[in-house]
């Protein structure tokens, strides 16, 4: 079955080179019977940190609660980086345990 769900503002705890803490993050995910794609666009104040997450072609997962995906996350100072972001849904449909891989 196809799923689309957007999201914004939603907390996510990242963990890497560029950035340790929590961010905010915009989520869209797409998965369809033959494609699965997720951008996930992520930004904090203090620290100052922006970028997006693209997940790679076929290595996205997500039945609507549980999400995971291994793709690039470009800072906007256009550094490139492998990544790794996961989350899940409680029965509210809110997302909870969000974190971001940064490597």
């Amino acid at each position: 079955k196809a799923i689309h769900m957007k999201l914004s503002g939603v907390p996510v705890n990242i963990s890497g080179v560029p950035f340790q803490g929590v961010a905010e993050a915009e989520v869209d995910v797409k998965v369809d019977k033959d494609r699965s794609l997720a951008t996930i666009t992520v930004a904090s104040e203090e620290p100052a940190f922006e970028g997006s997450f693209s997940s790679m072609d076929g290595d996205c997962e997500f039945d609507g609660m549980m999400f995971h995906a291994n793709g690039l996350f470009t800072t906007v100072e256009v550094e490139q980086f492998h990544a790794d972001a996961n989350f899940s849904r409680n029965g509210e449909g809110d997302v909870k345990d969000f974190h971001m891989d940064i490597h």
